[in-house]
């Protein structure tokens, strides 16, 4: 499977899970991946480190004032929407209330998120990564089932960033 298809595959099974396919008999709603929302504590080191390190660019930024349906009245927040190929990364810092970073984010609890990035050579970028002060919950593993090597980094707010290395499944015939 090609990039593109792996991608569009990924989405409509990412989109399916958030809109909760399989929990009714309803047809779907027609959907589209659009971006993911991550809130982070500094949005401006949020913007290096995503710019830096895995080359998103910068398409638009803003600051908004509240009410809306998460944040309330008093609330004022500033976006940016990173841009990697046709993902786009949406980050939010409240700054009044102000947001604090998690001084330990647990793992596998509803809720939780990560970012998926598919990198050429993990293995390679991981001590590029690491050098550039990139933290990491351990090397580089290999998952003989799929063909793909992983590692799990952190942003600075310790949002988990999955990148993946795939190659060709071999199937027996």
């Amino acid at each position: 499977m090609g990039n593109a298809a792996f991608r569009i595959a990924s989405l409509a099974v990412m989109a399916s899970l958030c809109l909760g396919a399989g929990a009714s008999q309803a047809a779907p709603v027609e959907a589209a991946f659009e971006h993911i929302g991550v809130r982070v504590s500094d949005i401006d080191r949020s913007i290096r480190f995503y710019e830096d390190n895995f080359g998103f660019r910068l398409g638009r930024r803003g600051d908004f004032l509240g009410p809306d349906p998460v944040k309330p009245e008093e609330a004022t927040e500033s976006a940016a929407f990173l841009v990697l190929g046709d993902m786009t990364l949406e980050l939010n810092q409240t700054r009044r209330p102000r947001t604090e970073p998690a001084e330990i984010r647990r793992r596998n609890l509803a809720g939780d998120i990560h970012i998926g990035l598919i990198m050429k050579d993990v293995r390679a970028v991981y001590p590029q990564l690491k050098a550039q002060g990139v933290e990491f919950l351990g090397p580089p593993i290999y998952k003989k089932r799929n063909n793909t090597w992983y590692a799990h980094a952190l942003d600075p707010d310790g949002t988990r960033l999955e990148l993946q290395e795939h190659h060709a499944v071999e199937r027996a015939k």
